[in-house]
């Protein structure tokens, strides 16, 4: 698939391309992260036991989920590049670096190629891929301009990466807690990530949250989330769902991060710092992940 996708470039546009998918826009870091999320997955629905099955089904859940999360990411810029001139006027898009024929070359291979790794590992990993890459396109389209409502789509797909990884393997008994935790973290990282991008969104007409209601009501939204989620985070281990070693790791890391995320946020006053929090709860999902894991 890929070699036929490249004949539809010339020689300049495809080391453009290939320049564009490594360095810039693809985020070889988000790149890993999704696909590490969709391999663990596998992992947390076949009760932490790694085997040839797992291995299979996890790089395969892990490439669909990698590449259709990057594609959601291009088909983003590709539709926002007037608010990234303000906010990140360095990304390809905006910076004129890249054109906006060849990211949506991209995105299209991303889309295609996530949605047929799935189809290889079922029917219903294709189905929830197919549904996945659409609800991408809509986000970035009309929803993440509705307050709330973009930020609980991300939310949502966010999660369902552990639903979708259990459907692999036709597992769901482990998918619950990491879906919700997933979903809860993310919620919170997506209104962090808002804030953080208030100053163009508000001259842009994107009615986020924050723009529409405040910084303020958001932060406290925020802090009423986090509190949620530190509380949240206890249940599995009074419900004998996970042992002691998912209690010791949650009570000594993940929360005391929560908490320390909270503290950050009470004090935030730029881009950078809210850009900073971001990246922490994205770490702090990992180690819930982790807990998890050593806790089944």
């Amino acid at each position: 698939m890929f070699f036929i996708f490249a004949k539809a470039f010339s020689e300049s546009n495809f080391l453009q391309f290939m320049r564009f998918i490594l360095l810039t826009i693809f985020r070889p870091v988000n790149f890993l992260i999704t696909f590490i999320s969709g391999f663990l997955a596998v992992l947390l629905a076949e009760g932490g036991i790694f085997s040839h099955t797992t291995l299979y089904f996890g790089v395969l859940i892990g490439s669909s989920a990698a590449l259709i999360g990057s594609g959601g990411n291009i088909i983003n810029d590709i539709l926002d590049q007037k608010t990234d001139k303000i906010n990140r006027p360095a990304r390809p898009l905006p910076s004129g670096e890249l054109t906006t024929k060849t990211a949506t070359r991209l995105y299209i291979f991303c889309k295609l190629s996530g949605v047929f790794i799935a189809s290889i590992a079922g029917i219903i990993p294709a189905i929830i891929a197919g549904i996945t890459s659409f609800a991408l396109f809509f986000y970035s389209y009309s929803l993440k301009s509705i307050p709330l409502v973009g930020n609980l789509t991300i939310a949502l797909l966010t999660g369902l990466v552990f639903i979708f990884g259990a459907s692999a393997v036709n597992n769901y008994e482990n998918a619950l807690f990491p879906f919700i935790f997933s979903f809860l973290i993310n919620l919170i990282r997506e209104i962090v990530k808002d804030i953080e991008d208030v100053p163009g969104d508000g001259k842009t007409g994107i009615t986020t949250f924050p723009v529409v209601f405040g910084v303020p009501l958001s932060k406290k939204i925020i802090t009423i989330l986090i509190l949620s989620l530190i509380i949240a985070t206890f249940i599995p281990f009074v419900l004998e769902i996970y042992k002691i070693e998912y209690l010791i790791i949650i009570t000594l890391s993940v929360n005391p991060a929560l908490v320390l995320s909270l503290k950050s946020l009470t004090k935030a006053e730029n881009q950078k710092d809210y850009s900073s929090i971001s990246s922490n709860l994205k770490f702090i999902m990992f180690l819930g992940i982790f807990a998890i894991l050593l806790g089944l």
